[in-house]
Parts: structure tokens; C-alpha cells; sequence
């Protein structure tokens, strides 16, 4: 009774832990983190254009004022 409970709680950990992902071995989550990974570059190059622009902009914004070109 004791070896088939030792046995039922190997089993449960070892499940577990294919369940949790931490012994993947899938690819396909692989591939999705890697793509999922250079969109998140692209969003941060994405961002610093806009914040090029937005600097522009600002600049531009506060030259006329100082011309007085409201």
C-alpha cells in the first residue's frame, strides 16, 4: 500500500511539472515567445519614432511661440 502511494505522488510530480511547462518540450511555444518577442521590439522601435516626432513637434511648437506665430 505504501510502494503504490509513493507511486501515485511520483507520478502527480512528474505530471505537474510537464503540466506547468517547466520541462517544455513542445516547439510551437517556442516559436510563439519568439514571435510574440520581436513584436515587442517593434512596438519599442515604434515608440521611439513617435517620440522623435512628438519632440519634434514640441520644438517646433515652441519656436513659433517664441515668434509670436500663434
Amino acid at each position: 500500500m505504501k510502494s503504490l502511494f509513493i507511486a501515485l505522488v511520483t507520478l502527480l510530480l512528474v505530471g505537474s511539472a510537464f503540466g506547468s511547462g517547466e520541462m517544455n518540450t513542445d516547439t510551437g511555444s517556442g516559436d510563439a515567445y519568439c514571435a510574440a518577442r520581436e513584436n515587442g521590439k517593434k512596438l519599442q522601435r515604434d515608440v521611439a519614432e513617435l517620440e522623435k516626432e512628438v519632440k519634434k513637434v514640441r520644438e517646433a511648437g515652441s519656436s513659433s511661440k517664441e515668434k509670436g506665430d500663434y
